[in-house]
């Protein structure tokens, strides 16, 4: 354990976290490891990161994908439109992770979370935890494990809601709330995050 400037650091450096790998593909691998599944994956990150990741997950879905389909539409137009938006604005894609991630928590043993180096050094005490390229490579790979993992579930979502707005549907819920796994009942990000994209 290392103290910089009232920030507690964990493993690796700051140099480390700012390493990065050339030609990175925008939407990454699905997985870090060819021999780990879906499952084994969320299991070794840990709830509390599986937890932050799925609720960034579906808020960037709700934002690029689900927002843009309208309830009223045809199963036929809910597909394509469902399909399009994942090829064009994947919420996996590279855009919505930095460069230069890490995982870190707000406080010393708190819930962690996959964020930039610029974004853990906003807070004094921020805990990091791990860095390097291998960092985005797992957040993206977390990511995809609840979006494409996940496909058929939300197009199914999509086709049951028929009034209202598409985003009434409470995506969080179906994706994000496995209690001991994922996020239980109780997790903050879940109420937070919905109610923030309630306008979406």
């Amino acid at each position: 354990l290392v103290l910089l400037g009232g920030r507690c650091i964990l493993a690796e450096t700051s140099a480390a976290a700012a390493v990065v790998e050339q030609g990175e593909e925008d939407q990454g691998p699905t997985l870090t490891d060819d021999k780990e599944t879906g499952d084994q994956l969320i299991a070794r990150v840990g709830a509390d990161l599986a937890c932050s990741s799925c609720v960034q997950a579906v808020t960037s879905f709700r934002f690029d994908v689900s927002r843009h389909i309208k309830p009223k539409l045809s199963a036929d137009e809910k597909t394509r439109l469902f399909s399009e938006r994942l090829q064009k604005h994947h919420p996996c894609g590279g855009r919505h992770f930095h460069r230069d991630m890490v995982v870190a928590a707000k406080v010393l043993f708190g819930p962690r979370k996959y964020m930039s180096y610029e974004q853990s050094q906003k807070k004094t005490g921020t805990a990091i935890s791990g860095s390097g390229p291998k960092v985005k490579t797992e957040a993206l790979s977390v990511c995809r494990y609840f979006v494409d993992g996940h496909r058929d579930k939300l197009l199914e979502a999509v086709m049951k809601q028929t009034k209202g707005r598409m985003n009434d549907v409470n995506f969080f819920s179906l994706l994000c709330h496995r209690p001991g796994v994922v996020c239980d009942a109780s997790s903050p990000e879940l109420d937070e995050d919905d109610e923030h994209m309630d306008e979406l």
